[in-house]
This record gives structure tokens, sequence and C-alpha cells, in this order.
């Protein structure tokens, strides 16, 4: 009987679908789709290359708010550039151990 349940939990759980976190470059967005996104998912990883040095990519997760950002982490205010505006605002999760 034991062995039965075992088989059905595992079954189960490898039917779950994953909770992925998405990821996008926000220079191919707009500023409202690439809050929308935040509002709608709660959380993704933004990437985009360094205004000042092209060549560096950057990349984070950013979220809706502090929920959605891992444990011991919060989502500070930030900004990010979009096809749109160079200073676009969103919240970056950030360990509670950086200064703010």
């Amino acid at each position: 009987m034991r062995k039965s349940t075992a088989i059905a939990m595992c079954a189960v759980f490898y039917a779950m679908p994953a909770n992925a976190i998405n990821n996008y470059n926000t220079t191919n967005l707009t500023c409202a789709r690439t809050q929308a996104i935040l509002q709608q998912e709660g959380a993704a990883v933004l990437h985009y290359r360094d205004p000042r040095k092209p060549s560096i990519p950057l990349y984070d997760v950013y979220a809706k708010n502090s929920g959605y950002c891992g444990y011991g982490q919060y989502a500070k205010p930030y900004f990010v550039p979009t096809k749109d505006n160079p200073k676009c605002r969103a919240r970056i999760c950030k360990d509670q151990s950086i200064s703010r």
C-alpha cells in the first residue's frame, strides 16, 4: 500500500507545472509593457545592455513587490532602460543585508 501511495505522489508532483520565471530584454519593450509584465507575472528577469558600456549585458530579478522576491530579499525601487524611456521605474530584488 505504501509503495502505491509513493508512486501516486511522484506522479502528482511530476504533473505539476514548474513556476519558471520569464526573462525579457527591456530595450525591446515600452516602459508601460515592462511594468505590465511585472504586474501580471509578479517577477521576471529583466536584461539590457549597460548604457555606459554597451558590451556589458546586465540582468537581475525584478518584482511587483517584496512578496515576489527570494527569501531574505526586498523589492527596492530602481530604473531600467526601455525602448521609450531610459529610466523606467521598476523594483529590483535585493538582499536585505545590503545597505539601502
